[in-house]
């Protein structure tokens, strides 16, 4: 990435005040999110949960596009750096869903007369 990109990002990341230790942050878009990881992510490890798996897979990809563009670090090294984990529900390495007998499935509860 350029020099003057991670000029940009790191003056924008100041103006937002990003980067200042732990601070709840709302109403912001999957990009927004994943450039405030980023910001975090330079300076210290950061763990990052997300609602979905569906989530995950935005939140890396954006985390790993800012995250080059304010450390200049190439996106094939960052597959290392920025790692996503599954939800435990999916066997992330066949693609398949759980044998059944490995899902807890309760009876609804009938009330006793």
């Amino acid at each position: 990435m350029s020099l003057t990109l991670q000029a940009v990002l790191k003056s924008a990341a100041t103006q937002l005040g990003f980067g200042g230790g732990i601070c709840p942050l709302t109403g912001l878009t999957s990009s927004a999110k994943g450039f405030a990881v980023a910001v975090a992510a330079v300076d210290t490890p950061v763990l990052v949960i997300v609602p979905t798996d569906g989530e995950v897979e935005q939140m890396v990809a954006d985390t790993r596009f800012f995250l080059a563009g304010l450390t200049g670090v190439a996106e094939d090294e960052l597959r290392h750096g920025v790692l996503p984990f599954p939800s435990h529900d999916v066997d992330p390495y066949r693609g398949l869903t759980p044998h059944l007998s490995l899902i807890h499935i309760s009876e609804p509860t009938r009330p006793r007369l």
